[in-house]
């Protein structure tokens, strides 16, 4: 797993933790790709449970989802290294 913090919803600092799933060649998947995120901290402070009234705000605006899970593969990719050693 790895975390990042980021804006959501015009500007909500929160931690991102996902994992990245590897390539698949044999179904089509050519590239490594966001397989699950989640919110660990909202403004600095650690989530005691999902916060599904978040996660309702994020899946009702338009794009939001796919913004997150663009910004996690665009952070995976800096940080291959690290998350892929043997890569």
């Amino acid at each position: 797993m790895m975390e990042f913090t980021m804006s959501v919803l015009g500007g909500l600092p929160v931690t991102i933790e996902f994992s990245i799933a590897r390539p698949d060649y044999d179904v089509g998947i050519m590239s490594s790709y966001c397989d699950g995120w989640h919110v660990t901290h909202i403004a600095g402070r650690k989530v005691k449970k999902a916060p599904q009234w978040l996660y309702n705000r994020i899946e009702a605006r338009k794009g939001e989802e796919d913004r997150i899970t663009m910004a996690c593969e665009e952070y995976a990719a800096k940080h291959k290294r690290e998350y892929f050693p043997d890569e």
